[in-house]
């Protein structure tokens, strides 16, 4: 995993959600009870957008087929064999950053 930049970016408020595109890819941010939560966007199963999908109680339910996705472990519901990729978050003096898959790089990217 590397680090990827996120410059001039901020959380979304809490219960919220954001979106940005982070190498080509949407990713989806989620406030949840104080903590915030980040997946690649696309269901594992059938690859369904998530964009827009509300958050009940930590989980995450696909819209195509209904699958039910744990937003802290990507864990569905019943179906271990499926998984969303979570992403790290972290801010560093003042920068927030984003756990991105793939091999440690010096290069960023933009939000």
């Amino acid at each position: 995993m590397r680090w990827v930049e996120l410059p001039d970016w901020a959380p979304p408020g809490p219960g919220r959600q954001a979106s940005l595109f982070v190498e080509q890819k949407l990713v989806l941010v989620f406030h949840v009870d104080g903590r915030l939560h980040a997946i690649e966007d696309g269901c594992p199963h059938g690859g369904a957008s998530f964009f827009g999908v509300p958050c009940e109680g930590g989980h995450l339910r696909c819209p195509a087929h209904g699958m039910r996705f744990d937003l802290q472990t990507g864990s569905a519901q019943g179906s271990p064999e499926f998984r969303l990729r979570t992403l790290g978050l972290a801010q560093q003096q003042g920068v927030w950053h984003l756990g991105w898959p793939g091999p440690k790089s010096d290069a960023t990217g933009s939000a």
